[in-house]
């Protein structure tokens, strides 16, 4: 599943692939080539196959991917939003002080998108108990838009679609 998540206050997207398959990921590339450098797109497909990669963020001229293998580890989810703070941040020209607040509060703000995401887009197939909310796989076809999160959060119908 593709979640495309606007951020207006730093004008970037970000593709969030949650479970990828390596197909999904090359259907995403070809309609997004002048967009992900190849050897970018070479590098991902390397990750994607290693099982030992849990996850990835990269940056791609002012947009981000950011996937995550297995959504019931939370941890992974955790580690990989960290990268993607991080990076659009410092991409940005904010640095790393000893006041570390702008790091810390864009952080939660993209934690409280991203369970946003879970909760209205990820299908949930299995009970579980872990804390992110994710239960199960879901496919492109299975995603659900409602009128109060289409200005914020696109869910890709169609590989590669873009917010606005």
């Amino acid at each position: 599943m593709i979640i495309a998540l606007d951020i207006p206050i730093y004008r970037c997207d970000v593709a969030f692939f949650m479970e990828p398959s390596i197909e999904e990921f090359k259907e995403f590339y070809k309609k997004n080539k002048d967009n992900i450098d190849e050897e970018d797109f070479k590098d991902i497909l390397k990750d994607l196959e290693d099982k030992n990669v849990a996850g990835a963020v990269w940056t791609c001229g002012v947009n981000y991917i950011c996937y995550i293998k297995n959504m019931k580890k939370k941890g992974h989810i955790d580690h990989e939003l960290y990268h993607l703070t991080n990076n659009i941040l410092t991409d940005r020209g904010v640095e790393h002080t000893r006041n570390d607040e702008p790091f810390a509060y864009f952080n939660e703000y993209l934690h409280d998108e991203f369970r946003s995401i879970i909760k209205e887009h990820w299908l949930k197939k299995t009970p579980t108990n872990d804390e992110t909310g994710a239960t199960g796989s879901g496919s492109t076809e299975q995603c659900k838009e409602s009128k109060e999160t289409q200005r914020r959060i696109h869910c890709s119908k169609k590989l590669g679609a873009r917010t606005t």
